[in-house]
């Protein structure tokens, strides 16, 4: 069942395809350094040596070519502890204030709340009850949207034609979107940016004319009524005209009009270029944060065809119980009659939803669907809501109101013992929503609260280095220490999406050596004491090797995405941007800090291509600090390969930075600085040759980009590789050769914010071998 059935899994390098909205009839909802404390070691590699030191152990296997021997057993560790469980005292304070909260409101309740680490109940009311479940019905489109097709996943989208000749379209332009959900604000500047892109990559295809008119085939989404109800005929004519409209406003012409066609099958002829969907992890975001109806209930049809069935509701519910029955969530009165919440028909338990919510937890899309929910203070349909000190931040959920419906469910990240709660309350026959919704936040807060014990978690730690030690086998891990910690958990992962905590180690130490697994190894790092487990370090990973083939180090200069935080980060934690990078990579890597780089316990020159992520540093964090400078400069000097992606780069060097910054970026980056915002997440091929005619950046909740830099080649020697579609225009990457054999490659945007991995391969395949 997880398997597609259908064309959605297909990768397109011309990027994006894929994404839906609430009502009483109509949803309600959207109105509503840590410095010392470092333990011998840290910075440095341990007695005997770490990979570039000739150490390693003396005892096990043979090396592989020019690496360390394969130690017997990895360094020492402890297994993890067992996350505590709640105190019968605990549970009777925390159902005391549940049921006070609840008390203030007059409603039938189901609700649960269990410890996703302990899977202890905490506190359960009627939690096998079914009731109306309003937009929490959203829980269900999306996670099964993602557990299908991954976050990467999308619509199959496009343009074709009958055929062409000279630039000119013979007969009619026909528009293909299979559940197209891309032309709203919530992925462009304004509804038709998407549309305006596509007109763009055609007029520079050489179309001049189209002789018959357009055609919408399929099911779009077109602006979007977030509280309104799917109308599945006017979304297309809507989107067939805009698209007519967009192609004379490029400079094309079309002497017919605008029409549509319900056909979800690709029409015949000739692909001229895929539309610039959306992936799935945006899509998710774009409907739980605001409660997007129509957007969810355009999924749901989606999720019929995906079962193999019809774009209809019914067919789509019975793909949901498909994949519920997948990931061993038991669905035993379960009732969805949309994708939306709006139907009055639908039933849902707590137990469901908190079952669902723990089967993804163990799945690689869970990242994308914990980042697609709304944040109590923060975002979305709870940026009011939950704003003392227990819950700011803090409560990552979804709502839902219709008439006498009021609904909460989501995961709480405990302030107090670090743990998370899945908790799900479901309030029908409300007699006032403003009354039951206060209830049901006061009950989270009383799940919140610190309730004894020791309190005060220790800061979070910061990962400087997993170095692979070329046996085609180990990795060397170094991260900084903190104040107060008695040990540090260092969480393994093969994917650095699934954490498992089978996979962590206790240790005592601020190094450590262990086992890839299959081949690669992505590694977090939490400070441990008395009070629990600190938040999250940034993942650091490797692609472990036997010594052969380029060396390829990817360095992550994000340090404002864990110190800032960023909006969709409150709590502070660590990056993740790695991951994509590993992605993009082919073949063996491993990973530093730019502190560690700076700090100059990294030689560059041992590394053939050099990747470095900077997300959004800007001048408050300095881009290229006066330290690295001078590393990165004598780096490329001496023929290094330098791959660079960031937002703010150009700003903070040449539109803010001195004389020195502003000459590193001409001379060693080969860019000038055009502007502070492109107006656009749209792409389009340069004039280097590539792959890639049209694709998406800006993740949603996870790696947004507000002011994307417009830059462009400094030099004779530089070469757009990427351009910006439907915004000021300008180069969004540049490629310089140097004298010397060195090359860079600057990307005015995070590689990691793309939304199709097959895009930053081939952008750090301009690098070369």
């Amino acid at each position: 069942m997880l398997s597609r059935v259908g064309l959605l899994g297909c990768v397109l390098l011309l990027v994006g395809q894929a994404a839906c909205l609430d009502s009483s009839g109509i949803d309600l909802d959207d109105g509503d350094d840590a410095d010392g404390g470092v333990d011998d070691g840290a910075g440095a590699h341990a007695e005997g040596g770490g990979p570039s030191g000739n150490g390693g152990a003396d005892e096990g296997g043979s090396s592989g070519e020019g690496g360390d021997p394969i130690p017997a057993e990895e360094d020492p560790f402890d297994p993890p502890p067992a996350p505590p469980m709640l105190s019968e005292d605990e549970l009777a304070i925390i159902a005391d204030g549940v049921d006070d909260s609840l008390g203030n409101a007059s409603a039938t309740y189901s609700v649960l709340m269990v410890g996703l680490e302990t899977g202890q109940v905490v506190y359960a009311k009627n939690a096998d009850t079914a009731r109306k479940p309003a937009s929490n019905t959203k829980i269900f489109t999306t996670a099964a949207s993602l557990l299908i097709d991954g976050e990467a996943g999308r619509p199959l989208a496009g343009v074709y034609a009958t055929a062409v000749n000279g630039g000119v379209v013979q007969g009619d332009l026909v528009l293909f979107g299979e559940h197209d959900p891309a032309y709203t604000p919530w992925f462009g500047a304004d509804s038709r940016q998407g549309l305006d892109a596509i007109a763009e990559v055609l007029v520079d295809s050489g179309i001049t004319q189209v002789t018959g008119g357009v055609v919408a085939r399929g099911e779009f989404l077109y602006e979007g009524n977030s509280v309104g109800t799917m109308d599945f005929g006017a979304e297309r004519s809507q989107t067939a005209n805009a698209f007519r409209q967009a192609l004379l406003s490029a400079g094309i012409s079309v002497s017919g009009g605008a029409s549509t066609s319900s056909s979800l099958d690709p029409p015949g002829g000739q692909l001229l270029a895929p539309m610039p969907s959306v992936s799935l992890d945006a899509v998710t975001h774009a409907i739980n944060v605001p409660s997007h109806n129509e957007m969810a209930d355009l999924m749901m049809h989606r999720l019929g065809t995906a079962g193999g069935g019809d774009s209809t509701y019914a067919s789509g519910f019975q793909t949901v119980q498909g994949v519920l029955d997948d990931v061993g969530v038991a669905h035993d009165g379960l009732d969805l009659n949309d994708g939306s919440g709006l139907s009055h028909d639908n039933r849902v338990t707590p137990r469901h939803i908190v079952d669902l919510f723990r089967a993804m937890s163990e799945r690689d899309v869970w990242p994308a669907f914990e980042s697609s929910l709304a944040i109590s203070g923060v975002r979305g349909t709870i940026a009011g809501r939950m704003t003392g000190d227990n819950t700011y931040g803090r409560f990552w959920g979804k709502t839902g109101t219709i008439n006498g419906v009021v609904a909460l469910s989501g995961v709480l990240f405990h302030k107090h013992n670090g743990q998370r709660y899945l908790a799900s309350l479901l309030a029908n026959n409300v007699a006032d929503s403003t009354s039951a919704r206060a209830a049901l936040d006061g009950a989270v807060g009383a799940l919140a609260k610190s309730h004894g014990g020791v309190t005060g978690l220790p800061a979070t730690p910061l990962l400087d280095r997993v170095e692979d030690d070329h046996n085609g086998e180990t990795a060397w891990i170094s991260f900084r220490g903190v104040d107060g910690a008695t040990g540090y958990l260092i969480e393994r992962s093969a994917d650095g999406r699934t954490w498992s905590r089978a996979e962590a180690r206790l240790v005592h130490e601020t190094t450590h050596r262990t086992f890839a697994i299959d081949g690669q190894l992505f590694v977090r790092v939490r400070a441990v004491n008395a009070a629990g487990e600190s938040g999250p370090s940034n993942v650091l990973g490797a692609r472990v090797s036997e010594g052969a083939g380029a060396r390829v180090l990817f360095v992550d200069g994000n340090e404002r995405y864990q110190r800032g935080p960023v909006p969709e980060n409150p709590l502070g934690w660590g990056n993740d941007a790695v991951v994509a990078h590993a992605a993009a990579i082919q073949g063996s890597f491993e990973s530093a800090s730019a502190a560690e780089v700076a700090a100059g316990e990294v030689d560059l020159d041992a590394f053939d291509m050099v990747l470095w992520g900077l997300g959004r540093e800007s001048v408050d964090d300095e881009s290229f600090s006066d330290a690295e400078q001078p590393i990165v400069r004598a780096y490329v000097a001496s023929g290094g390969r330098l791959f660079v992606s960031g937002s703010e780069v150009a700003f903070d060097l040449i539109g803010e930075g001195s004389t020195a910054d502003a000459a590193f970026a001409r001379d060693v980056l080969g860019i000038d600085y055009l502007s502070d915002d492109a107006s656009t997440t749209y792409l389009m091929s340069g004039d280097v040759p590539t792959d890639v005619k049209l694709a998406r950046f800006s993740k949603l909740g996870r790696h947004e980009v507000a002011y994307p830099d417009v830059i462009g080649p400094a030099t004779d020697m530089g070469t757009s590789c990427l351009r910006y579609a439907a915004g000021v225009g300008g180069d969004a990457c540049v490629l310089t050769d140097h004298d010397g054999g060195g090359r860079v490659v600057m990307m005015g945007f995070p590689l990691e914010s793309l939304d199709d991995p097959a895009v930053g391969r081939a952008l750090v395949a301009l690098l070369g071998s």
